[in-house]
């Protein structure tokens, strides 16, 4: 019994232009990455993020595109893109030396391969975000000025925030405002206790006409105290009661019965 003779290892030499241009056509139609953002010696999955499950899917564009045949061991230990590029005209010089295919014409470096095939149905979708820094100027502060006998409102999980309590008590004997609590979680109200639950919108549409019933506000304290958060079930309800602060804070804002102050 004769065992199969493994592949002959490729011989590693330099690459050629046309190849290597053509390569980093792949990597960009793969992963999105501009020319510009592509280097020689990247490392494809530290530097591109090109999983193990990707690979495959840029092997097959480059057989298309040179019109050679790539067996998976040629790409056993591949790291770079300049290590592609190496492997892609080794293949090449020794298919075409064998007389196996017949090779591909050298493709203009400034077009682009084959179409590059479809990931797999389980595979999730491919998405790349760029964060650009974005200068911000700086502007005059304005101090918060309080009078004696104007409102805060206090939007606090419950009445039992020591917190938002920390919060009122320093505004009452440091400003002599009136604060008024308003609990957006209230699971836990005692009778005749009044909150709205801000994770539903009915929640936020009561909780929007009691804060534009006040006849003047003269400022928003909104306190998000470690237990309350613990008792948002996931995800969710984080989203939910982010949305609820925000639109409360619209309504604050927009409200034509309060004097907007900024700090």
């Amino acid at each position: 019994m004769i065992a199969p003779r493994p592949p002959r290892p490729l011989a590693e030499g330099p690459e050629r232009q046309d190849h290597l241009e053509a390569v980093i056509r792949i990597i960009m139609d793969a992963t999105g990455f501009n020319r510009d953002e592509i280097e020689l010696d990247m490392d494809l999955r530290r530097d591109l993020s090109i999983r193990s499950s990707r690979l495959p899917i840029i092997m097959d564009a480059a057989e298309r595109h040179f019109g050679i045949t790539i067996e998976p061991e040629d790409f056993i230990h591949v790291r770079t893109v300049r290590d592609i590029a190496q492997r892609i005209s080794a293949i090449v010089a020794r298919q075409e030396g064998a007389g196996g295919l017949p090779a591909a014409k050298a493709a203009d470096p400034g077009a682009a391969p084959a179409g590059i095939p479809e990931p797999s149905a389980d595979e999730a979708p491919l998405k790349r975000l760029v964060f650009n820094l974005v200068p911000v100027e700086s502007t005059a502060s304005m101090p918060v000025e309080l009078s004696p006998g104007e409102a805060v409102l206090l939007l606090s999980p419950d009445h039992d925030d020591a917190l938002a309590k920390s919060a009122g008590d320093l505004l009452r004997q440091d400003y002599g405002v009136d604060t008024f609590p308003l609990p957006f979680m209230p699971e836990h109200l005692g009778p005749g206790e009044e909150g709205h639950d801000i994770l539903t919108a009915a929640g936020v549409t009561r909780t929007s006409e009691r804060i534009s019933g006040f006849a003047s506000l003269a400022g928003l304290v909104i306190t998000l105290p470690q237990d309350g958060l613990d008792r948002l079930a996931g995800m969710a309800d984080v989203s939910r009661l982010l949305t609820g602060l925000f639109q409360l804070l619209k309504v604050f804002l927009q409200s034509h019965n309060q004097e907007i102050r900024r700090s």
